[in-house]
């Protein structure tokens, strides 16, 4: 006859190998995928909190490639000029704006008892962009990654008091989740799939599949460019944009608009002709009229196809150090030149 002793032993027993199972099997996956712990808004909040920056930097995830940027900067200068970098994975116009009036323009706006600015030294604003953003959000679907990475607990709780929980005030928990775990390669997957991608180029593509699928990949992102023709210059983003670059002129902070380098082989002459072209009109007419500078990268540096990931979008490590010394030394060199002080106040 079992005891009651025994049951729990053997249901202990039970649950100890269940967790030795998911904890082998996280292991693996790991090596297979290791997870990429990246730069988030967060990360950029928290260090203009503990900072007084001169040069800020906003924009979608290529914001990140100005990090290795931001530390060559300080060095050279002495920490004259000094960066916050603030990226917004998969985010568009209206979130970067988001973003800057509810969690970064709070903090430039801080004052001590005496009424002097806690952060007084912004000189200079970054926006880094492509023509992705001048697209209304697919579908019409609003962007999952403003409550996933730009939303605090207050902005969640609001959102479920108005809504109820629906599923996009539900990527608020799961981000959060996420974070909890950096270094599980099952938790940081989960919608992902890379682990189960990896594995099957491992076990079952021959070298033909896998070229297969790059020329396959090269044409789904070719042809996605040139049908961005068709959504460019979208009101809400354009609007978008317009409110940030007249808060930064208000500010008497001087702007420049980063068009992103892309991925040489997913561009062709049709794409440059129009979704590019167009996109180029839209940023040059709005910079003029908020007195910013447009610097267009889009084919304008020294990166190549072997200088991107795998997901023909981000930069590699090694690229993003050959862009941060190209960029510093050309096309951006005047970023480490020490500005004097604004003519306005960022409020």
């Amino acid at each position: 006859m079992t005891t009651p002793a025994a049951s729990w032993r053997s249901l202990a027993a039970t649950a100890l190998a269940a967790v030795a199972v998911v904890v082998l099997v996280d292991v693996l996956a790991g090596r297979l995928a290791p997870p990429i712990v990246r730069r988030e808004i967060a990360d950029g909040v928290r260090d203009l909190d503990r900072s007084d920056p001169t040069l800020l930097v906003l924009g979608s995830s290529h914001a990140r490639s100005f990090e290795a940027m931001g530390d060559t900067l300080a060095a050279r200068t002495a920490g004259q000029v000094r960066t916050v970098t603030v990226p917004v994975e998969f985010g568009k116009f209206t979130a970067y704006d988001w973003v800057l009036q509810h969690r970064l323009r709070p903090l430039l706006a801080a004052r001590r008892p005496d009424g002097t600015r806690v952060r007084g030294s912004l000189r200079r604003l970054v926006l880094v962009t492509e023509w992705w953003d001048g697209c209304a959000p697919f579908g019409g679907e609003p962007l999952a990654s403003l409550p996933s990475r730009g939303w605090t607990w207050a902005d969640f709780v609001a959102d479920v008091a108005a809504h109820g929980v629906t599923p996009y005030n539900r990527n608020y928990v799961q981000s959060r989740w996420r974070r909890l775990w950096p270094a599980s390669a099952l938790v940081q997957d989960r919608g992902k799939r890379q682990v189960l991608l990896t594995l099957r180029r491992r076990l079952l593509d021959s070298p033909a599949d896998s070229a297969r699928h790059d020329s396959a990949f090269v044409r789904d992102w070719r042809a996605m460019i040139e049908a961005g023709a068709d959504c460019v210059g979208d009101p809400a983003e354009l609007a978008a944009l317009g409110r940030m670059l007249a808060w930064a002129e208000r500010a008497g902070l001087r702007t420049t608009i980063v068009l992103f380098p892309r991925k040489p082989n997913t561009i062709t002459p049709r794409a440059l002709a129009t979704t590019f072209a167009r996109y180029r009109a839209i940023i040059d007419s709005a910079a003029a009229r908020h007195g910013a500078t447009v610097v267009d990268l889009t084919l304008g540096s020294p990166l190549g196809d072997d200088d991107f990931m795998a997901d023909f979008d981000h930069v590699t490590r090694a690229g993003n150090e050959k862009f941060a010394a190209w960029a510093l030394a050309d096309a951006l060199r005047d970023l480490a030149t020490p500005d004097v002080a604004a003519t306005g106040a960022p409020r």
